[in-house]
C-alpha cells in the first residue's frame, strides 16, 4: 500500500472531454466508493470539455461556457502524434495560406490588433495551459471536500492515461504537460514530487469494471469466460480483452490480449460534418464566411492548431444534439445556422431559410468511418481471444463518451447479436430493456469510467500498480558545427570553414533530450545524431565530440551561463585503423580536395544513467553489438547520481 498522507490524482486527458478522479490514501484500503470525481465547474458534468481560448470574452477561458466572439481551440490531443508526410504538407499549405491574414499595420495605430497568443504556442503549451485550468479545478474540489486538511501536508501522486496505440512523442508531451500543469496548481509538488505512472485507457476502464462488476452486469460471467472492453472516446477508440479468474466474492480478471485502438472516436463524425457535409450544403460564399469570417476580422490564422471561429463553434455545438439523438431510424432534422447564413435556402435539397436539412442517410454517412472502424477493432479482439484461448467471447462492454450514441450502440449490438455475445454499457440494470439506458443516468455514473479506473489502477487496487515513470533530470545535447544564421547564432560563434570557405557556427547544440522528458522502466530515450567531419586522406583522423549536460535549455550563444552545464568529451582516433577498412568510410567531395567522414552518436538515456557510443561505418546497436564494417570509436556512461 502507498504511504499515509498521499493524494492520488488520475488524469484522463481526452480529445473532446477530460476526466479527473482523486483518492486520499490514509493507510486504509481504498475502494471505489473512496474515488472522488471532479465535475466541470460550469455545468457540474463529470467530465470537462477539452477546449480553451486565448480570446477575451465574457464567458470562461476553458471548458464549458466560452463566450461568443472567441476563437476556440479544440481537438488539440489529435495534434500530439506526428502527422503523416501528406498531413504535414497539408498543414504547411494551410499555414502559408493563412499567413497573409497577419498583414499587420506597422504604424502605431491604437486599434491595431495584436498577434494572437495561440500563434506563438506549441501544442505542448496549449495542452499545458488547458490542463492547468483542470488542475486548478482539482485543487478547488479537494479543498471543498476536505476542508479540514492542509494540502501542504500531503504528497501528490499522478496517474496518467493514454490511448492504447500512441506514439512516444504524444506520450512524452502529455507526461510533460500534466506534470507542469499540476505543479502550477499544487506548488509543493516542485519541492516534494510524488510518483507518476502511465497506463492505457482501455486497461483503466477494465479496472473500473472489475471494481463495479455487479453494477456493470458482469456478475453473470463465469470463471474462464472472456469479455472485450471497448472505450469509445472522442478521438480514439481503445480495446482490450480479459478472462474471468474469479467471479465471486471479488471479481478478478486477467488481461489476455494486447490493447488495440484507432482514430474512430466521435470527432471523426464532427470532421465529416464540417469538412464534407457543410461544403456541399452551403453555397461557397456562406461556407467561406462560416470558416474564415471571424479570422479575417480578427486578422489571425490558425497555425498548426484546430481553431474554431465563434460561428463554427456555435454550428458544431448545435450539431451535437442532432448527432447524439441519431438512432439510425428514418428521420429529418433541421440545423439552425448562425444569423445571416443560409438565407437562400435551397428548396431542391429541402433546406429552409437559415437552416440546413440533415437526413438519416446524411448522418449514417457521417458515422460510417467510425462505426466501420469500431466493428473491425472488435472483430480483431474476438479473433485474438479465439486464437489465444480457443474460446469465444461472452460479452462486450461498451464505455466512454461515444458509447452514449444510440446509433453506435445499435450497430455494436447487431454485431454482438449475430455472434450471440452479450453487450453491456455503463452500470447495467435488470430493467434496462434492450440496453437502452437513460443517457442522463449513464452520463452521471459511467461516463468517466477511465478516470475512476485509473485511480484504482494507480493505487494497485486489484492489480499491480504500473511502474513509476522518471523525468530526464537534465537537458542533453551534442556540440556540432552548422551553417551560420544571423537570427540563430551569436557573432562570437561565426568562423570560416578552412575546407569549403563557408561561414559556420561553432558550438551549436543539437538537443537530444529536454529536462522533464519521459523515461519509463522499459523505454529509454534513444536517438542517433549523425556528425560529419572534414579531412584529407593523408591526415591523422583524431578529434573529440562534446556532450553537453545542462540544467537550462537554449543555446551556448550567451543563453546558458557557463557554470550551468557540464561537458563530457568523446575523444576518437582512427589512426590505428587499417587503410583498407578506413578508405571506404571516407567520401570524397566532388571538385574539392577533401573528404568527409560520417560519425554516428548513439544516445540512450534510461532510469539510472546516460550512455553514449560514437561509431563510424555501420551503426552499432545500443547493446554495443558492432557489425562489420562498423567501428566503435568512443564510449561514455554516467549514472545520474554522479552528475
Amino acid at each position: 500500500m502507498p504511504p499515509r498522507n498521499r493524494f492520488l490524482i488520475a488524469v484522463d486527458y481526452g480529445t473532446t472531454y477530460t476526466g479527473v478522479a482523486w483518492v486520499l490514501t490514509d493507510g486504509s484500503e481504498p475502494t471505489l466508493e473512496h474515488v472522488n470525481l471532479v465535475v466541470e465547474p460550469q455545468t457540474r458534468d463529470p467530465k470537462m470539455p477539452s477546449m480553451i481560448t486565448y480570446s477575451p470574452n465574457e464567458g470562461s477561458q476553458w471548458g464549458s461556457g466560452i463566450g461568443q466572439g472567441a476563437y476556440v481551440l479544440r481537438w488539440t490531443k489529435l495534434q500530439l502524434e506526428p502527422p503523416s508526410r501528406l498531413e504535414a504538407l497539408k498543414r504547411l499549405k494551410h499555414t502559408l495560406e493563412e499567413a497573409r491574414l497577419l498583414a499587420f499595420d506597422v504604424s502605431a495605430s491604437p486599434d491595431r490588433v495584436p498577434i494572437p497568443h495561440h500563434l506563438v504556442c506549441t501544442t505542448e503549451h496549449i495542452v499545458t495551459d488547458y490542463l492547468t485550468h483542470v488542475a486548478e479545478a482539482v485543487y478547488k474540489d479537494i479543498r471543498e471536500k476536505k476542508r479540514a486538511l492542509t494540502l501542504d501536508e500531503f504528497v501528490i501522486d499522478l496517474m496518467i492515461t493514454h490511448p492504447s496505440k500512441w506514439d512516444k512523442r504524444a506520450k512524452n508531451i502529455t507526461f510533460r504537460a500534466v506534470n507542469e500543469a499540476f505543479r502550477r496548481a499544487f506548488p509543493r509538488m516542485r519541492d516534494v514530487p510524488g510518483t507518476v505512472r502511465l497506463g492505457t485507457e482501455p486497461e483503466a476502464c477494465g479496472h473500473y469494471i472489475m471494481s463495479s462488476a455487479l453494477q456493470a452486469g458482469l456478475s453473470a460471467l463465469k470463471r474462464g469466460q472472456c469479455f472485450v472492453v471497448v472505450d469509445a472516446g472522442g478521438g480514439t477508440v481503445d480495446l482490450v480483452s480479459y478472462q474471468v479468474d474469479q467471479p465471486f466474492p471479488n471479481f478478478k480478471v486477467t488481461r489476455i490480449t494486447e490493447p488495440s485502438g484507432g482514430p474512430y472516436g466521435s470527432t471523426r463524425v464532427d470532421q465529416h460534418f464540417l469538412k464534407r457535409f457543410l461544403p456541399k450544403r452551403l453555397c461557397k460564399e456562406d461556407y467561406d464566411r462560416l470558416v474564415n469570417a471571424d479570422r479575417q476580422s480578427e486578422r489571425h490564422g490558425s497555425g498548426p492548431h484546430a481553431i474554431f471561429t465563434s460561428k463554427q463553434h456555435i454550428t458544431l455545438e448545435k450539431f451535437q444534439a442532432i448527432k447524439h439523438g441519431f438512432a439510425g431510424v428514418p428521420k429529418e432534422d433541421f440545423l439552425e445556422l448562425p444569423a445571416g447564413f443560409g438565407q437562400d435556402g435551397n428548396p431542391l435539397r429541402g433546406d429552409v431559410e437559415g437552416h440546413v436539412r440533415i437526413t438519416a442517410d446524411d448522418l449514417a454517412a457521417m458515422f460510417k468511418e467510425s462505426v466501420d472502424g469500431i466493428q473491425a477493432l472488435i472483430l480483431e479482439q474476438l479473433t485474438q481471444i479465439r486464437q489465444h484461448k480457443k474460446l469465444p467471447a461472452q460479452a462486450v462492454f461498451l464505455s466512454g463518451g461515444f458509447s452514449l450514441s444510440p446509433y453506435l450502440l445499435k450497430v455494436v449490438k447487431s454485431l454482438c447479436d449475430r455472434r450471440r455475445i452479450l453487450l453491456l454499457r455503463g452500470k447495467q440494470r435488470r430493467d434496462d430493456a434492450n440496453l437502452d439506458l437513460a443517457a442522463e443516468r449513464y452520463r452521471q455514473t459511467g461516463w468517466a469510467d477511465v478516470a475512476k479506473g485509473a485511480a484504482l489502477m494507480g493505487l494497485g487496487i486489484g492489480c499491480p500498480a504500473p511502474p513509476q515513470c522518471f523525468e530526464c533530470p537534465f537537458y542533453i545535447g551534442v556540440l556540432i558545427a552548422v551553417e551560420f544564421k544571423d537570427h540563430e547564432h551569436g557573432e562570437g560563434q561565426v568562423y570560416t570553414d578552412t575546407y569549403d570557405r563557408k561561414r559556420r557556427a561553432r558550438n551549436h547544440i543539437k538537443w537530444i533530450a529536454a529536462k522533464g522528458d519521459l523515461i519509463t522502466h522499459d523505454e529509454a530515450i534513444e536517438q542517433t545524431v549523425k556528425i560529419r567531419r572534414k579531412t584529407t586522406e593523408n591526415a591523422r583522423l583524431t578529434g573529440s565530440i562534446s556532450i553537453i549536460v545542462s540544467d537550462q535549455g537554449g543555446s551556448l550563444s550567451g543563453e546558458i551561463p557557463a557554470k550551468s552545464y557540464q561537458t563530457w568529451p568523446l575523444d576518437y582516433d582512427l589512426g590505428a585503423m587499417d587503410a583498407r577498412d578506413l578508405t571506404p568510410l571516407l567520401q570524397r567531395v566532388p571538385g574539392e580536395n577533401h573528404c568527409t567522414l560520417e560519425l554516428n552518436l548513439e544516445a540512450s538515456l534510461n532510469l539510472t544513467s546516460a550512455r553514449f557510443d560514437l561509431t563510424c561505418g555501420r551503426t552499432v546497436d545500443l547493446q554495443g553489438n558492432v557489425g562489420a564494417p562498423g567501428y566503435r570509436l568512443a564510449h561514455v556512461e554516467k549514472f545520474w547520481s554522479e552528475v
